[in-house]
């Protein structure tokens, strides 16, 4: 006999999400997680611990993680930004739309701006 798993309106996963402190918290979620917006997505994880986001995230795709990640307020996406590698960043940043993109590179300092540079493709560079 199979046990299907529940699936939480945007509302629920927001509440169910606000607590979490471990990725084995979220396993059972994802399935949920995974039906919504990339906006409810955005919203509903931009509070997780930058660790937990980055595992998140790795449910998804790299262009899911792009348009997920734009959702997300310039401020959490610095902080993304502040705390992983610059590789991983690198590969979500040059996914993300380009006027988002602008956005945020604009708010990275030039020292940040040249620690990120040589992670990107020379298109996006240019």
């Amino acid at each position: 006999m199979s046990v299907e798993a529940k699936i939480y309106t945007s509302e629920e996963l927001h509440l169910k999400f606000e607590d979490i402190s471990s990725m084995k918290e979220i396993v059972p979620l994802m399935p949920s997680l995974m039906e919504q917006t990339a906006i409810d997505i955005a919203e509903i994880v931009s509070s997780l611990d930058d660790n937990i986001l980055v595992q998140v995230f790795d449910f998804f795709t790299l262009k899911q993680q792009a348009t997920i990640f734009s959702e997300i307020d310039l401020d959490r996406q610095y902080s993304f930004f502040k705390s992983v590698s610059k590789k991983k960043f690198a590969a979500i940043f040059e996914e993300m739309p380009s006027d988002d993109r602008v956005d945020l590179y604009q708010e990275l300092s030039l020292s940040e701006q040249n620690s990120l540079l040589p992670f990107l493709s020379k298109p996006t560079r240019e």
